[in-house]
């Protein structure tokens, strides 16, 4: 697993708003892999996801809302 910074860009995403009113992070999951020819984007029609992803995907997911059930109660 690689973890990094993203470069700023025009993306279309709105969570940026929700980050005005609370904390919040935002996950990019990378679903690409070149050994098994997951190299396109997503709008492209041969667009195909590395599906071990996720499974690191969802430790994520799982593990935050573990963290933010101790947290918050």
């Amino acid at each position: 697993m690689e973890l990094f910074d993203l470069i700023p860009s025009m993306g279309g995403e709105d969570f940026s708003i929700y980050t005005e009113k609370t904390k919040g992070c935002f996950y990019w999951l990378g679903v690409g892999n070149k050994e098994k020819d997951c190299v396109y984007q997503w709008h492209n029609p041969r667009f195909d996801a590395d599906e071990s992803a996720l499974i690191i995907g969802s430790s994520v997911l799982a593990v935050s809302a573990l963290k933010a059930i101790e947290y918050f109660i």
